[in-house]
């Protein structure tokens, strides 16, 4: 990944979501980096809340995001002002 060095790779996401959580789950990821486990907990099922601090990684969260989630998965970013109303 040229944005990011340190991508976890899926299959490892897919199964530690799945054998740590059940549908409907909510995870932390206090890293969020390239959204590598955000994407694996959504697709299986689970609630994702995601904090990172670059702007950068979060543009390509947002980028990977959008091109790998079908449109009826929602996934809403907020800047951390957003989350403090």
């Amino acid at each position: 990944d040229k944005t990011h060095t340190a991508v976890f790779p899926p299959k490892l996401c897919d199964e530690v979501v799945k054998f740590y959580s059940i549908k409907g789950d909510l995870i932390f990821d206090p890293f969020g980096g390239s959204g590598t486990l955000g994407l694996s907990a959504i697709r299986a099922g689970r609630k994702i809340f995601m904090t990172e601090i670059s702007q950068e990684y979060v543009k390509r969260m947002k980028q990977q995001f959008g091109s790998t989630l079908d449109t009826a998965q929602k996934v809403e970013f907020v800047s951390l002002d957003e989350f403090n109303i």
